[in-house]
């Protein structure tokens, strides 16, 4: 019987229910007879009674288009904290939810045994050092006269070093100078044998000029005794062949000079080649000598370091002594190491998020003892679904809020974007950065995002009410408030938010539209402002307004 009361209690509900929206709705198609317009088309005439509409204001705002979803707070840092040595812990400074500082000293290790072996490294060194210190001190009496030999050789070998490159670098000027000297009179030898030859040609040219002068001097002498020419012709042809006779003398004179020059330039010729190889010759005794002393003084500096194996027995001891030092330097740094990684530090500024260990445990290498976060920056990681990421930027502003601060809005900044989306989900991971100054957030508190992935400026916008849309389009109600009347207006419809729609074209900010109504207005009808959900003349909403959207909006 209980059982059967429990069903239908339910069901008397839900009829009663229906009943009352049944009755609500003839009511209303009574009134809207009563009220509405008379019948026809777009353009018919005017019924005898007005229709009650409610009217509102296109406006001019920015459209926006959020995206919202859920992440949790995440620490952007997380550290384990383990020691690098087995030991038992002494001390633990924190505890759970405890504020911890970079440096910090949280954990302590029992360091009685390094303690130990600290102080016996350090005994171990100063021994080395002493060993050290007194081989020095005997060795260095007894090896100081052979350095000092060693050191005057050595600026010897410098010193014979020098003197040898000088001669070798001098040897080469010299020579350079002596063949220069040899081209030249080369060049004057071979100047004066073309002078020679120029001019035994000449003499031959004024020779054979005399010839033919003598010749015709003959020829006119034998035509002036056969009365063939005039005694002036024979004189002429006799001063011509005394003219070249000079000629020929001349040029004798002068293939003799030229020979004379060409003799003086062979001269200098010989006298340069000789001088040449005196000074080649003299240049490599100099550096042969130059050589012998460095040679000389080599092998003393070899004879000197020869007799150092008493210093090379030092320096070897000296050697092993420094390493002795060296190894036990080591052993306390080691020492001292271990000792300083009995306490273990935080490496973070944040907070102990887990205790894993208490005072007595033995901890051992890469087990953790203690967990750590990082609190004055938090992460959340956000699931963007693939048709949104197009509209997500780096930097890009996010408002994050916390269910559990009632009334606290968080601003962060997208400062990563995983440019590979999760192959199942389709989702890319975007990570919002929040500053964390007041250590509010906690890893793990349940947030809420919200993120803007559009923005249209200074948009006209059109409530949702007031759109409708038959076959032709979309069109509004154009309220004419002159004298109370509609006319049908075509829009072109843009982007949209909860609240309204962009306008493209078809109407202004400022004007009137209708956003409640009957359903059988006609374009020219005179209607009148009031209602429920009505408006004044002023387009404000009246009771039940506040631009939400109509239920029968979209089929007017």
């Amino acid at each position: 019987m209980r059982r059967i009361v429990k069903i239908l209690i339910p069901v008397l509900i839900l009829a009663g229910l229906i009943g009352w929206r049944v009755h609500l709705n003839k009511v209303s198609a009574q009134a809207l007879q009563t009220n509405g317009g008379g019948g026809g088309g777009r353009g018919g005439g005017r019924g005898n009674r007005s229709s009650n509409v409610s009217v509102g204001k296109v406006q001019m705002r920015d459209i926006v288009h959020t995206f919202s979803t859920t992440a949790n707070i995440e620490s952007p840092q997380t550290v384990k904290l383990s020691p690098k040595i087995a030991g038992v812990i002494t001390q633990i400074t924190v505890k759970e939810g405890d504020p911890v500082q970079i440096g910090q000293v949280l954990v302590k290790l029992d360091d009685s045994e390094l303690q130990a072996a600290v102080r016996k490294n350090q005994a171990m060194l100063a021994v080395a050092r002493a060993h050290l210190l007194q081989t020095q001190a005997t060795q260095s009496s007894t090896l100081t006269p052979l350095a000092t030999q060693i050191v005057q050789n050595q600026a010897a070998v410098r010193s014979a070093e020098a003197s040898y490159n000088q001669l070798s670098d001098t040897f080469a000027q010299q020579v350079a100078a002596a063949d220069a000297l040899v081209t030249d009179a080369q060049s004057k030898v071979a100047s004066a044998a073309a002078a020679v030859v120029n001019a035994q040609a000449a003499q031959t040219s004024a020779e054979a000029n005399a010839a033919n002068a003598n010749t015709s001097l003959t020829r006119q002498t034998a035509l002036l005794d056969a009365g063939a020419v005039a005694k002036q012709d024979v004189d002429n042809a006799r001063t011509t062949a005394a003219v070249q006779a000079g000629s020929v003398g001349v040029a004798k004179a002068q293939v003799n000079a030229a020979q004379a020059n060409l003799q003086s330039a062979q001269a200098q010729l010989k006298s340069a080649q000789n001088q040449a190889t005196i000074t080649k010759r003299k240049s490599r005794s100099d550096i042969a000598a130059a050589h012998a002393s460095l040679v000389q003084a080599e092998q003393q500096l070899k004879n000197s370091k020869a007799n150092t194996d008493q210093r090379a027995a030092y320096h070897a001891t000296v050697a092993g002594l420094q390493a002795d030092v060296q190894s036990a330097q080591a052993d306390l740094i080691t020492a001292q190491v271990q000792l300083s990684q009995t306490v273990i530090k935080s490496t973070i500024n944040g907070f102990v998020s887990s205790r894993l260990a208490d005072p007595g445990t033995l901890a051992s290498p890469g087990t953790p003892v203690m967990n750590l976060q990082a609190l004055k920056q938090v992460w959340v990681n956000v699931p963007i679904p693939q048709e949104q990421i197009a509209q997500i930027s780096q930097g890009q502003d996010v408002t994050v809020t916390i269910d559990s601060l009632t009334g606290q809005k968080f601003h962060g900044r997208i400062f990563q974007i995983n440019p590979s989306g999760d192959p199942s989900s389709r989702d890319f991971t975007v990570r919002v950065a929040l500053d964390n100054d007041k250590a509010e957030l906690k890893p793990g508190m349940f947030a809420r995002i919200s993120l803007d992935t559009e923005h249209i400026r200074g948009a006209t916008v059109v409530p949702l009410e007031g759109i409708k849309k038959d076959d032709e389009g979309s069109y509004v109600w154009l309220f004419n408030a002159a004298d109370s009347t509609i006319h049908r207006q075509a829009i072109t419809i843009g982007a949209s938010d909860d609240n309204g729609s962009q306008v493209l074209s078809g109407v202004k900010p400022g004007d009137q539209i209708v956003t409640v109504g009957g359903t059988r207005l006609k374009d020219g009808a005179k209607v009148t402002l009031g209602g429920v959900g009505g408006a004044g003349k002023d387009g404000k909403g009246g009771k039940g307004g506040h631009g939400k959207r109509h239920p029968q909006s979209q089929n007017q």
